[in-house]
């Protein structure tokens, strides 16, 4: 009889043991669950910025600010979007922060304050006609020849190429062809891009 009475007081307090853990733990999730996630995002409105730095031959770049203590991500396509120009060394402007578990990015331009410098883009080569030039390559968007004008999608990510009939007469191309791979040269202008001298690479 006694050995069946410590038994069960053995078994009986290994029982407590057990259920105490259970609850313990289930108290932990239901605190865990309750915690605020780390990957909640948050915006940081009217953040005045200086740019970092900006590679327009990838499209993006870095802003850095004194309020935050981080780089924070710019894309060109956050430019565009607010028709705002490319920005250079020394640009200045007022942005809506973003954080993000990935860190802080861009989310709107309110005001470009000084567009900088000659925007960061690399300069390759060089056309008699024009002087100092930039070059990249793309696909032909699409060409009006009743209109004389088309747009090229540049490779490297940013804006839209404007070329005119006068650039395909100056570079002795006879027409472009939607989804045709060209090289193209361009200079920068008020309202984005602007071809001076193209050649094909490769038809669709």
């Amino acid at each position: 009889m006694s050995i069946n009475l410590n038994f069960y007081c053995y078994t009986t307090r290994h029982k407590c043991v057990v259920f105490s853990l259970f609850f313990i733990l289930l108290r932990l999730f239901k605190l865990q669950g309750t915690s605020p996630r780390i990957d909640e995002k948050e915006t940081i409105e009217s953040v005045k910025c200086g740019l970092k730095w900006f590679n327009t031959s990838k499209g993006f770049g870095f802003v850095v600010s004194n309020t935050i203590d981080s780089d924070i991500f710019i894309h060109a396509s956050t430019l565009q979007r607010n028709n705002h120009p490319l920005v250079g060394n020394g640009a200045e402007l007022t942005c809506d922060i973003e954080r993000s578990q990935n860190g802080y990015f861009v989310k709107n331009v309110r005001h470009v304050h000084d567009c900088g410098d000659t925007p960061f883009i690399q300069k390759e080569e060089k056309d008699s006609s024009e002087g100092l030039t930039l070059t990249t390559t793309g696909v032909v968007k699409r060409y009006m020849a009743e209109k004389e004008y088309g747009f090229i999608v540049p490779e490297d990510g940013v804006k839209d190429i404007f070329v005119h009939r006068s650039c395909l007469e100056e570079s002795g191309v006879e027409e472009l062809l939607t989804g045709q791979r060209v090289k193209v040269f361009y200079k920068t202008v008020a309202k984005g891009r602007e071809a001076t001298k193209i050649s094909i690479i490769s038809n669709p």
